[in-house]
């Protein structure tokens, strides 16, 4: 029984593992994409064939805002609604929803046109805002049932970096590099995205080094 268990948590930590891997791959491919816009003349990458992966910086223009009152002038909203869990085995936070709104919107770009119309995977510079309900002191200290509610988006904009797949006018999600949304021009998008990469390999990398450690010294101790 023993054994089983150890092996249930070996796979749960080989998967959570992987998990962090392939996302700091994911914002590594991203910097790379971005880091392909050199110059203020040349505002974007786009794939030699019909498709493939895209990045740009260009103009923004709003086709369909938020229709929810008072997010009109965002591009992107996201509203997370959590619950605390007090009990001993299961403490902390506890996602009860979360929802996720995207305005439809272009992107010009060398005199070219781009439509999204996907909710992005990824979000960089966005605002975020917290609402306790019950919490006391701002969630210092919470009891069994306090709620709070997490707001994050990102204003409207007069230019846009974005990065995914390009599919004919339009620029949709990719398998590799998402679909990505930032404010900030590419070169300092790019420098974000190989942060949290090379964050997030170190990270794996030295959780993978402790537990290689941790099993070979239990091995060498008994």
């Amino acid at each position: 029984m023993k054994q089983v268990f150890f092996f249930i948590l070996f796979l749960a930590a080989v998967g959570a593992l992987s998990l962090c891997a392939w996302i700091s791959l994911q914002s590594l491919i991203q910097a790379r994409l971005l880091l392909r816009i050199r110059s203020l003349a040349r505002r974007s990458h786009f794939p030699a064939g019909p498709a493939g992966p895209a990045a740009m910086w260009g103009i923004l223009r709003v086709v369909v805002p938020l229709r929810e009152r008072g997010l009109a002038g965002n591009v992107w909203y996201r509203r997370t609604t959590q619950v605390f869990q007090g009990r001993r085995r299961r403490r902390g936070w506890e996602t009860v929803s979360d929802t996720v709104q995207a305005a439809v919107f272009t992107v010009e770009s060398q005199g070219r046109e781009f439509r999204v119309e996907e909710a992005p995977t990824e979000v960089q510079g966005f605002r975020s805002n917290t609402e306790y309900s019950g919490a006391r002191l701002f969630g210092v200290f919470t009891r069994h049932g306090d709620q709070r509610v997490i707001h994050r988006w990102l204003p409207i904009g007069p230019w846009l970096t974005v990065a995914g797949r390009l599919e004919g006018g339009k620029l949709v999600k990719d398998n590799k590099v998402g679909l990505l949304i930032s404010p900030h021009e590419p070169d300092r998008a790019a420098l974000i995205e190989f942060a949290k990469g090379a964050a997030g390999l170190l990270g794996v990398t030295l959780a993978v080094a402790a537990g290689l450690m941790a099993y070979y010294s239990g091995r060498w101790g008994n």
